[in-house]
């Protein structure tokens, strides 16, 4: 076999081995990898769901106090309570007549009824009802209750038979509007706040419902209690939305006894109070710990799953965010796949090379044979490939090489020897040339100073050399025309001095 084929296979083997390896290494820190990915996106997921949530009932905490302290919810509390006592031996029985019994309205609209238009406590109802109504339709809230010192719900918007009721010994003293009720009562502080769990809710029809209640002082008297029931709409809301948790995630919201909250994005059926959940990560969530791991039954499904708490007032609830196992695990082949995929290239790629490498040995091989025989017959200008190789083939270009420069420094040196006899003749010739020059300089200068001269020994004072000479010979003029000029200074004032002798001498 040609060293040309055993190459490429060589290579293609070693690749095969490498893919293999890279392969099951990659898919093991793949799955860790891809493990924590999935932690850290359901923690994220799992907070960002307990902002939204703590904003929203935050929001109603606000609202609660703001309503309490509002005069006209003072104002009505009062004159409500302040009819209350005319009512009757049994206020309860007469009320849920006029306003539910014989309310003309169907069940679920009863609060569009402002007044039964019999007596003081129908017009104190009606003074606050419209507000009352357009408060709850604006908040969401479910109800809204004014409930008298004693325990009596003097007041409702929806009219349910929790209406006029007493919260102490009435048939809904054990609910959480209740328990509500009896801690906000409880208290002297304006700013202090109840709420309860979620619980099916009896006069409701059973739905889920929540309950908040902040005490009405006014002019440092208490009066009674302001309470919202809480629908879990607005938290299902918020737990719907699965974005970023592929096919099977979501979020829900759980209760301290594992119950659902808020329903399942993920099914049609109503879950909230209904469906549970069990997992050491809720005991964890409950006592205040944030917990990571696997929850396993849940939608006859096992899945990754972040747990974080959620206090609001005297409740603390847990925000679940999770996922299906298996979904993360198709994640997971896909990926496999994609290395695979990957990997073949890389085979390809890896095959390619090993014919690019073995050509990379035979090639130079044959391009150095004929780069000799041009070398032989006295060709310099060859082009010796692979003369930095640190192999054999290296050396063998390298050797060539010193063979070539030696012939090359060979011609160069016969070229210098003949430039230098070139070079020689031209210096000979140029200093010729410039002592030649000096000598033409010299003697035109001879020839004007000379001519100068005859024209001062004929008594011409007045010749001066106008024309520069070369060089450092125009020194020679100048200092000529300097002496004549004071020659002739001289002169003139000699004559002056004679002439003025003879003047005087005639007189």
């Amino acid at each position: 076999m040609r060293i040309s084929t055993k190459l490429p296979l060589a290579a293609t083997l070693f690749a095969l081995v490498i893919l293999s390896a890279s392969v099951a290494i990659g898919l093991v820190q793949q799955s860790r990898i891809l493990d924590e990915q999935v932690y850290q996106k359901l923690e994220a997921t799992a907070d960002g769901r307990r902002n939204e949530a703590r904003r929203f009932l935050e929001a109603i905490r606000l609202d609660a106090r703001g309503t309490a302290a509002d005069m006209m919810t003072q104002q009505a509390l009062f004159g409500i309570t302040g009819a209350w006592p005319k009512l009757g031996d049994d206020p309860a029985a007469e009320l849920q007549k006029r306003y539910i019994d014989e309310n003309p309205n169907p069940a679920g609209e009863k609060q569009n009824l402002d007044s039964a238009k019999k007596d003081s406590y129908d017009r104190a109802h009606r003074q606050g009802h419209a507000t009352f109504l357009k408060h709850l339709e604006a908040q969401g809230y479910y109800d809204i209750f004014l409930i008298d010192a004693d325990g009596n719900i003097v007041y409702t918007v929806k009219k349910e038979r929790d209406f006029a009721t007493n919260l102490i010994d009435g048939p809904y003293k054990d609910t959480g509007l209740a328990q509500v009720f009896k801690k906000a009562i409880a208290s002297d502080d304006p700013e202090s706040f109840a709420n309860s769990e979620f619980e099916a809710y009896a006069p409701s029809g059973g739905a889920p419902a929540a309950f908040v209640a902040v005490p009405i002082i006014m002019n440092e008297r208490k009066l009674g209690v302001l309470a919202y029931q809480l629908p879990n709409d607005q938290l299902n809301s918020i737990f719907a939305n699965t974005r970023g948790l592929g096919q099977t995630g979501e979020t829900v919201l759980v209760d301290k006894a594992g119950m659902l909250v808020s329903d399942s994005a993920r099914t049609a059926d109503v879950d909230s109070l209904k469906v549970g959940l069990s997992s050491p990560m809720l005991a964890s969530a409950i006592g205040g710990q944030d917990a990571s791991g696997d929850i396993t039954g849940y939608r006859n499904m096992t899945s990754y799953a972040a747990v974080v708490p959620l206090d609001f007032g005297d409740v603390r609830w847990a925000v679940v965010a999770l996922i299906g196992e298996d979904e993360v695990a198709a994640q997971l082949v896909t990926a496999g796949l994609k290395s695979v995929g990957i990997g073949a290239v890389l085979v390809l790629v890896g095959s390619l090379v090993g014919f690019i490498f073995s050509r990379s040995l035979t090639r130079p091989i044959s391009e150095l044979v004929t780069s000799m025989g041009q070398l032989a017959d006295g060709n310099t200008n060859i082009e010796l490939k692979g003369i930095d190789r640190s192999d054999e083939i290296g050396d063998m270009v390298r050797s060539v090489a010193v063979f070539r420069q030696a012939e090359i420094d060979k011609r160069e040196l016969e070229a210098e020897n003949e430039s230098r006899r070139t070079a020689t003749e031209s210096e000979r010739h140029q200093r010729e040339a410039e002592r030649a020059a000096a000598q033409a300089e010299l003697t035109e200068a001879i020839d004007v100073l000379g001519t100068g001269l005859q024209r001062l020994a004929n008594g011409d004072l007045t010749g001066t050399i106008r024309k520069p000479l070369a060089g450092n010979l125009d020194r020679l003029r100048l200092d000529f025309n300097a002496s004549l000029e004071r020659l002739s200074g001289t002169v003139a004032a000699v004559h002056g001095n004679v002439t003025e002798i003879n003047r005087k001498s005639s007189t």
